[in-house]
């Protein structure tokens, strides 16, 4: 199984409904798909409507972590 992160920039268009679309279609392609943001507000939305790895990024101090879905 071919596994894709995927790092949505925050100063383009940002749409989730874009972002949910292209998961699912990658998902029912057999791809396994992980996110990165770093807004909690977006992370939480992910979470809940994807079920999806999001992969936490603090913009103040570059460090990341993960969090499951």
């Amino acid at each position: 199984m071919m596994h894709v992160i995927v790092n949505w920039g925050g100063k383009i268009g940002y749409n989730l409904d874009r972002i949910y679309n292209l998961t699912q279609m990658m998902r029912s392609n057999g791809y396994e798909v992980s996110l990165v943001e770093k807004d909690s507000n977006r992370q939480r939305w992910l979470l809940e409507h994807l079920g999806e790895n999001v992969i936490i990024k603090n913009a103040q101090r570059g460090k990341s972590g993960h969090c499951a879905g």
